[in-house]
């Protein structure tokens, strides 16, 4: 009779215990009504990286004999209540689904059959993948640094910025652990490139996202430095500069002052410097240059610099003797000039310096000597800008003064001596002599120097009048005014009578 009844226990025990397998490990009440020797061990647990993603986490386990099944369990902390999520899986591994990404959560394994569930595990962590970044852009803001941006991306601590030179090519990592949404990327980089940029997030466990999608950005070209501006005519500016790396061509801006509206006049490739023509003489002219590349990429404008153009050489220049001491200079007025200075010189070609300021278009110079000749050239100038030099030089030779002091004299029987004031500049002298004072007077003979003797023909009983010039290289005086009249006596009569004139007493 005992033993019927141990036998029907037996069999209704295990029909309940198949019963409740099916819907899981046994239940507390029932377990504990089991003998513990059957309760199968704790697994062994860990997780698989490689099967995770931003929303699921994959537990895995190793085999624990006499298991007919596992439970899983999982807490947002290590010490945490543990929340069942799996519940009588018979496989070793389980993927737990609808995660938050770049959160890490904690898991707990245990083995059931049927004498109920067994310990659970020890604890096991992982983390779902961050989302990789979004809203990727790239600046450039300046010619050597590119700032890249990004939306924060949930459970992240902190980014990873890559680069490459061209989409598909190897990313390099260039920043890293900035915990902004921002990364200016300063690191070695060209003007007038383009770089390629992807972004990834990582957690405090160092779990990286995927790499963001790239964008992708040109350095703007380095501005021209030390751009110079100097005048090479009346009407003409020529601007240069250093090249630019990266740049295919420059263009060039004008404006009327140092402040004021810039308006583009050139556009040059294969060349450093432009000439601006069509100017105004004597205006001053600022001028920046930006360079731009084959992309359409403009640098920005340099500092401006400024040049003031030159005037035109005064033209139609003469010089005209005014007397032995005095030259006249004159010349065309030049549009622009606030005035002209003169230069002078001995010769055609020999050095010329300024004599003069004039502030209109003739200037008379008084510092001259007799009998010379002097070579005049005229710049036009305004403030400290000064045209060129008129040419070819003009010139002039200043008259010397007519002999002074001229006496005539019969010192000799049928002879007369001529005497006068030697005159500056002068290399000779030109004797004439007259029968009347108001006659015509012939040249009788030259001397360089005084006195002169004039035994020509004279006539004994005749009266004489003479006049004396003075003469150099290139120029003659006129002549003295006539002497006192002088009477040739016969041979034995011979005495020079001087005939008062009409000033004398």
């Amino acid at each position: 009779m005992f033993i019927r009844r141990r036998q029907a226990l037996l069999l209704l025990t295990a029909i309940s215990v198949c019963a409740v397998w099916i819907l899981g490990c046994l239940d507390n009440s029932l377990s504990a009504a089991l003998t513990k020797e059957f309760v199968p061990d704790a697994p062994l647990i860990f997780v698989d990286s490689m099967s995770t993603s931003s929303s699921s986490i994959t537990v895995k386990w190793l085999p624990v004999s006499g298991a007919m099944g596992y439970r899983v369990y999982r807490s947002t902390s290590s010490s945490g209540n543990y929340v069942l999520v799996g519940n009588g899986t018979s496989s070793t591994s389980y993927t737990d689904s609808n995660l938050l990404y770049g959160t890490t959560y904690y898991y707990k394994v245990s083995a059931c059959n049927g004498s109920g569930e067994g310990s659970q595990s020890n604890y096991c962590d992982a983390s779902t993948i961050l989302n990789a970044p979004t809203n990727v852009s790239a600046n450039s803001t300046s010619s050597s640094s590119i700032t890249v941006t990004w939306s924060p991306v949930f459970g992240a601590i902190g980014y990873r910025v890559y680069r490459s030179t061209s989409s598909s090519d190897n990313y390099t990592q260039v920043g890293s652990g900035t915990s902004s949404t921002s990364y200016t990327d300063n690191n070695n980089l060209s003007s007038g490139t383009t770089y390629y940029y992807k972004v990834s997030a990582y957690n405090n466990r160092s779990v990286e996202s995927a790499l963001s999608s790239y964008v992708s950005v040109m350095t703007i070209l380095s501005t021209p430095p030390n751009v110079s501006a100097s005048s090479t005519s009346s009407s003409s500016i020529t601007v240069s500069w250093p090249s630019v790396n990266g740049a295919t061509g420059y263009h060039v801006y004008r404006s009327a002052s140092a402040s004021g509206n810039y308006t583009q006049v050139g556009d040059v490739t294969d060349t450093t410097s432009y000439t601006d023509t069509g100017l105004d003489p004597g205006m001053t002219y600022y001028y920046t240059v930006s360079a731009y590349n084959g992309a359409g990429v403009e640098s920005l404008q340099s500092s401006n610099t400024y040049a003031t153009t030159g005037f035109n050489s005064p033209s139609n220049v003469s010089a005209t003797a005014l007397s032995s001491s005095s030259i006249s200079v004159s010349w065309s007025p030049v549009s622009g000039a606030e005035g002209y200075y003169v230069y002078r010189s001995t010769s055609y070609s020999g050095s010329y310096y300024k004599v003069a300021t004039a502030y209109s278009t003739t200037c008379k110079d008084d510092n001259v000597s007799p009998g010379a000749t002097y070579y005049y050239k005229v710049s036009a100038y305004s403030g400290a800008v000064e045209s060129s030099q008129s040419s070819p030089p003009a010139s002039a030779t200043t008259t010397l003064n007519a002999p002074a002091n001229v006496s005539a004299n019969s010192t000799s029987p049928r002879s007369i001596t001529v005497n006068w004031s030697v005159v500056s500049g002068a290399t000779g002298y030109r004797v004439y002599r007259s029968t009347s004072a108001d006659g015509v007077y012939n040249e009788v003979g030259t001397s360089a120097s005084s006195p002169y003797t004039d035994n020509n023909n004279l006539t004994v009983g005749t009266t004489y009048y003479y006049r004396v010039s003075a003469y150099n290289s290139t120029v003659s005086s006129s002549q003295s005014p006539p002497t006192a009249p002088v009477t040739i006596m016969a041979d034995d009569m011979f005495l020079a009578i001087p005939v008062v004139g009409p000033d004398d007493d």
